[in-house]
């Protein structure tokens, strides 16, 4: 597993505990995995922002750091640097700033 698959994982896994999202059994009663969306929802939102904060996206953005770039800087893989960009709306912020100063 790559350091940047594990620092996501991290992440996500840190951001249960940070939510105190409490523990279910992990099988249920047929054998079968206990999964609970809403839990892992939170935490795949809230673990890439731990990696890639607000700033950090607007960041990569307004310098001409490239994607590859903010991987080696932010050791946070394309995806996660990607995913954080487009939520934070970095590119339109970016771009309307620009456009009205």
């Amino acid at each position: 597993m790559s350091l940047l698959r594990q620092a996501s994982n991290v992440s996500h896994e840190l951001s249960h505990s940070i939510l105190q999202h409490q523990p279910d059994e992990v099988f249920n009663k047929c054998g079968c995995r206990n999964f609970n969306q809403e839990y892992e929802d939170e935490a795949n939102w809230l673990g890439p922002a731990l990696l890639i904060s607000e700033e950090a996206a607007l960041h990569i953005v307004k310098t001409p750091m490239t994607i590859d770039e903010a991987v080696e800087y932010y050791r946070a893989s394309k995806e996660v640097i990607n995913m954080r960009i487009n939520v934070t709306g970095a590119r339109k912020r970016i771009s309307f700033r620009w456009r009205a100063s």
